[in-house]
């Protein structure tokens, strides 16, 4: 007899994840490719050992399914890993009449323009926003809303992949060129180029899972971003911020998330959601019906007892599960950060000069290297170019602070050992 099994699209990124809790639970775990040219900072994220079988989709999901359900008729989930996979993972579960979002509403859960759109249609506080394949257009539009700064993006990426910040004409077309016609991240050609109002305030980011429409917050973190290597949107550190409904900021967060997921039709799964919280109240940047890009789960389980990436599989297969863990859950105090080591070298990575001096901080619980020897360095400008992740955790905030400052300073000492350099 087969075991149940389980699809994950595109298990990139972290939604690599996924599969080693399915396992967990005698799931054989099969993975779906999107489409067939995968960017290598994607595939450099993939981990195909953790599933029983791959495919990818050429564009006909009966001829896709009848091949699947050959070898595995038990399929019980099908779960998005990262963005790409949003819109073909609603098809499957709608095709197969599985737990997941409405794929007559995916748009407005992956293509920025439609979801603030969407949200302005249910009467949910959203930026202003127009999108054109001409510059003059967006130039034209400024003036006639006389804005001293708009933001300039592609409609379908991730990981401030092409965000600009714009103040004058010359910059607009500036921008403007380095977006339309370009591949993004997410493997498409920008055919436009989305223009929104700047919006003030700080921003935030909110991670929550739905089952059936019944939404949790698991965790609220403020950006810290600043501009380094000619970009204005380039990420510093993630600030955890404790999940107490009595704090103002936080109750007004949380009660804007869950008025976006249900106007934008979230049913199952993870959400990651960027809001700034202006002068007028909480607005969004954007959202995916996905988990957070190099999410730090680490603070998870000391804070609630379990992951988004756990709660997310729950919410597929396990109701009962997710109910019992979302009313008990009590969020526990910590001061944490997500530290984004930065690059403003360009070459090919040959070694780190480095002998766990980040590790051994007293508040450094994970680090990742990205990139690795051999991999091509870049000046840091978005999240597909840093070299390396820490994220620090402890119960004094002095404690990471200081170890915050560390990580910036150890960054200037030669850390990157690049081919055709002198060691």
């Amino acid at each position: 007899m087969s075991k149940p099994a389980v699809i994950v699209v595109d298990a990139f990124s972290s939604g690599n994840q996924l599969a080693p809790i399915l396992i967990k639970h005698n799931i054989d775990v099969i993975h779906l490719f999107s489409m067939k040219d995968v960017s290598s900072a994607l595939m450099a994220t993939y981990y195909p050992e953790h599933f029983v079988r791959e495919y990818t989709y050429e564009g006909n999901i009966a001829d896709l399914m009848a091949k699947i359900h050959a070898d595995y008729p038990q399929i019980k989930a099908v779960i998005a890993g990262t963005e790409t996979a949003i819109t073909l993972t609603d098809e499957l579960a709608g095709y197969l009449k599985l737990p997941g979002n409405n794929p007559h509403t995916s748009k407005s859960r992956y293509n920025k323009y439609q979801m603030i759109e969407s949200l302005r249609d249910a009467k949910v506080e959203v930026a202003a926003q127009t999108k054109a394949q001409d510059a003059a257009e967006i130039i034209e539009w400024k003036r006639q809303n006389n804005w001293d700064k708009i933001v300039l993006k592609p409609l379908e990426s991730a990981g401030s992949d092409c965000v600009f910040a714009c103040r004058s004409e010359d910059d607009i077309r500036a921008a403007f060129a380095q977006i339309i016609g370009k591949k993004n991240q997410m493997g498409g050609e920008n055919a436009q180029v989305l223009a929104q109002s700047f919006l003030d305030g700080e921003e935030y980011y909110v991670n929550a899972v739905s089952c059936n429409k019944e939404h949790f917050i698991c965790e609220v973190w403020r950006y810290h971003k600043r501009h380094l290597n000619g970009r204005d949107f380039v990420y510093d550190y993630n600030e955890y911020i404790i999940l107490d409904q009595n704090q103002p900021q936080v109750a007004a967060l949380c009660n804007y998330m869950y008025r976006v997921l249900d106007a934008l039709d979230f049913a199952y799964g993870p959400s990651h959601a960027e809001i700034k919280l202006t002068s007028t109240g909480p607005k969004l940047v954007e959202i995916g019906a996905r988990l957070q890009g190099m999410a730090a789960f680490g603070i998870n389980s000391k804070t609630m007892g379990f992951t988004p990436a756990e709660l997310s599989v729950d919410s597929y297969l396990f109701p009962q599960q997710f109910a019992q863990k979302t009313i008990n859950a009590k969020p526990q105090p910590i001061f944490a950060r997500r530290v984004f080591v930065t690059s403003n070298v360009n070459g090919k990575l040959k070694a780190y000069n480095y002998h766990g001096e980040i590790e051994n901080l007293p508040s450094c619980i994970y680090l990742r290297w990205v990139k690795q020897p051999g991999d091509v360095l870049k000046p840091t400008i978005d999240y597909f170019s840093i070299p390396a992740i820490a994220v620090l955790a402890h119960h004094d905030a002095k404690q990471v602070e200081e170890d915050y400052r560390f990580i910036r300073e150890f960054e200037k000492r030669d850390l990157f050992v690049m081919e055709n350099s002198d060691e």
